[in-house]
């Protein structure tokens, strides 16, 4: 979180919880045989939900469109 690679307002007792209980419930119901999966699924989306987002970037300003701003029709 310090590096800025996850979102600060984060729950990680929330993702480990999500972890500890995925992982449960595939050994308690014996279905081992799609854990790998199932992980790989799990931490993607959890991933997905604690990386930081980037701000989207700003509208082109004036002096980056050029003079193309200025070629706007004009009704007769």
């Amino acid at each position: 979180m310090e590096t800025g690679e996850f979102r600060a307002d984060a729950d990680l007792d929330a993702v480990v919880d999500g972890l500890i209980g995925a992982t449960l419930y595939l050994l308690l119901t014996g279905r081992t045989s799609d854990a790998p999966e199932r992980a790989e699924g799990l931490v993607r989306v959890l991933l997905d939900g604690l990386r930081a987002t980037r701000a989207p970037a700003a509208p082109p300003g004036p002096s980056q469109i050029g003079n193309s701003a200025l070629l706007v029709p004009s009704c007769p």
